[in-house]
Order: structure tokens, then C-alpha cells, then sequence
């Protein structure tokens, strides 16, 4: 077991290497969020609520992760599910926010570090700063935000632009077509997909991976439009229907209509 540690200070957060645009690993995702966390107490205001985010502690959306870190929620999820079971973190989520607290938190940033007491006092003064008018003026927007539903149409917008987000990034690094238009039939693709417990991106990229056939063996290679915009097509590839499909059109005798079978997958792919 190594020892010792290293101080790694969180403007490496504007460092032209971190603000790469890029799909955070799993070591990315978990020093991200250690960074994250509160060194001090403070009172975090969400949507017209205020949240007492203890030293150690992060308050942020499921949503807010996914976009950092450019994964699915699902993958958010699973990982935050990882980390409690591993006892690095514990987290509860409600509708406006999950509360994620780092156990061991000392660990990675020692309180008595004179530094990091200087740095502490400083943000203590600035938060004490804030007039109640200003605190006012913070609340009555965000409730005014909530009220007239901006609140709700900003997350839906980019929950839809983290999407196309990640199928881009996963179509350019598979030579796969990417999406250019954002059209309304897309975004209720989106929308009809997102509702249903089925639908896993992540892992849809994982069987589309192992598929030499949708990543155009033949030709044809699958689309975001075959994925979102059929209720059947994305649940054919998670069933792993795809795998082998290039072996069976190769048989020779029982071998697979290949035109019947581009015909049927094509049916889509009109917008």
C-alpha cells in the first residue's frame, strides 16, 4: 500500500489539459469529485432551497454529473452505486439534487494543513460577505425560474444536448454517422427513450461495439435515428441480436436475406 501524498490543488480544474473535451474514465470522474467537495461547511441554494453542504460534501444534479463527465445517467448512477458499496462515498438523492459525501474525507485534505486554513478563512470571509439582499435577490430569481418552468425546459434542453453530446463522441470514435440536426423528431425519440427502464446507453455502446456488423461489415452501419426513434430497434441490440449476424449472412444455406434485413433497419431512417 503506497503512503504519503501529493497536493494537488483544484486550479488544475482550469488547466487547458482538464478542460479537454473528452468522456471522463472512472479515476477522472472520482478525483473530479473529490475536487468537488465542499473543504468547508456552506449553505447551497437549489431551486429556491437551501442545502447545508457540510465539509465533504458536494450537492449536485445526477444531470450535472452526466454532462461533466460526458456519460449517460445511468453510468452515473452505477458509479455513484460503486463507490458506496466500495465505502469510498455515500449519497442521497431527492428531486432537485443528490448530496454526495466523501467518507474519510481527512484523508485527502488535511484540515490542519496551514495552506489549505488560509485558503478556508479567505472563502469564509468572502461567503460572509454576501448582503441578505443579495441572498434575496439569488432566491427570488431561482423561484421565479421555477415557477414560470424555465427551470424544467433548461434541464430538458440539456439533457437532449448531452445525448447528441455522447452519441457524437462515441460515433467519431467507431466511424459512425453523427448527428448534425437537432429535429423534433429526434428530441422525441429522446424523450420516448429516457422514460422507458430498459434503455441503457451505455450499454447499447457496449453491444454496438462487439457488432462488426453495425459498425458496417456490410455496408450499412446503425445510426442515432435507429436507436431513439424505433421502440423496438435499441432493445434488438441490447438482446445482443447483432453479434453474430455477419457469420449467419456468410452461411450460405439459411443465410439471412441481406437486403430484406437493410430494408427493415432502414425504415428509420427517414426524418
Amino acid at each position: 500500500m503506497k503512503i504519503g501524498y501529493i497536493k494537488l490543488h483544484r486550479k488544475i480544474q482550469d488547466n487547458f489539459l482538464w478542460l479537454e473535451e473528452r468522456r471522463f474514465s472512472r479515476a477522472e470522474a472520482w478525483i473530479d469529485l473529490l475536487m468537488e467537495a465542499n473543504h468547508y461547511g456552506r449553505t447551497v441554494l437549489i431551486t429556491g432551497h437551501n442545502y447545508q453542504c457540510k465539509r465533504g460534501q458536494t450537492c449536485k444534479s445526477i444531470l450535472t454529473w452526466s454532462q461533466r463527465w460526458r456519460w449517460s445517467r445511468h453510468k452515473v448512477k452505477d458509479f455513484l452505486n460503486l463507490l458506496e458499496k466500495e465505502e469510498q462515498i455515500e449519497f442521497e438523492s431527492d428531486t432537485r439534487t443528490t448530496m454526495i459525501t466523501v467518507l474519510n474525507y481527512n484523508i485527502y485534505q488535511d484540515p490542519e494543513d496551514k495552506v489549505i486554513k488560509n485558503e478556508i478563512e479567505m472563502l469564509q470571509q468572502k461567503d460572509n460577505r454576501r448582503t441578505t439582499e443579495g441572498q434575496q435577490k439569488d432566491i427570488n430569481n431561482n423561484d421565479k425560474n421555477v415557477n414560470n418552468g424555465n427551470n424544467e425546459e433548461y434541464i430538458v434542453k440539456n439533457e437532449n444536448e448531452n445525448i447528441f453530446i455522447q452519441w457524437n463522441d462515441f460515433a467519431n470514435k467507431n466511424n459512425l454517422p453523427i448527428v448534425t440536426k437537432r429535429t423534433d423528431k429526434r428530441l422525441s425519440g429522446i424523450k420516448r427513450r429516457l422514460k422507458e427502464s430498459e434503455f441503457n446507453l451505455d450499454k447499447i455502446f457496449e453491444e454496438i461495439e462487439k457488432s462488426r456488423f453495425l459498425k458496417g461489415s456490410n455496408g450499412w452501419k446503425v445510426h442515432f435515428d435507429f436507436v431513439f426513434c424505433s421502440a423496438n430497434n435499441y432493445i434488438k441490440i441490447l438482446e445482443g441480436n447483432y453479434r453474430g449476424i455477419k457469420q449467419s449472412i456468410n452461411r450460405g444455406k439459411g443465410a439471412i436475406n441481406l437486403d430484406v434485413l437493410q430494408q427493415e433497419l432502414g425504415q428509420v431512417r427517414k426524418i
